[in-house]
């Protein structure tokens, strides 16, 4: 069980530093194109969540739930974001399994990455 927590944080912090590389090394190794360089490069794969209406200004989503919870098959850098996430939730579920049953391990991490959802909507669309 400690190997699996251990290798879950290690694998956590593995997608951060790419998500750090996308964010801020990229741009500035870019040479020239590649695979799937819509996806990574974080310059442009923001576009890759929206479309734009052709008449008016306005922006929509490009599918259903690209910008909320499907956001992580729209970029490398949400992709990212969701592997760290989801590897510390296997970490927590493993440690809280000593306490707690598998079932409300997993109930508790659902409630928590609610609230945590709570508060970054509140800050990021509401107070900045």
């Amino acid at each position: 069980m400690l190997l699996i927590i251990a290798s879950s944080f290690f694998l956590a912090g593995l997608a951060e530093g790419i998500m750090d590389w996308l964010q801020f090394r990229l741009p500035l190794q870019i040479k020239h194109k590649w695979v799937f360089h819509q996806f990574w490069d974080p310059r442009i794969s923001w576009k890759n969540k929206w479309s734009y209406s052709t008449v008016t200004p306005d922006r929509y989503e490009k599918f259903l739930l690209s910008t909320t919870v499907l956001v992580f098959l729209t970029d490398g850098w949400h992709l990212m974001k969701w592997f760290r996430n989801r590897f510390i939730d296997v970490a927590l579920i493993c440690l809280l399994s000593y306490q707690l049953s598998i079932l409300y391990s997993i109930l508790f991490i659902l409630g928590i990455r609610v609230l945590y959802g709570i508060g970054f909507y509140l800050t990021f669309k509401k107070l900045l």
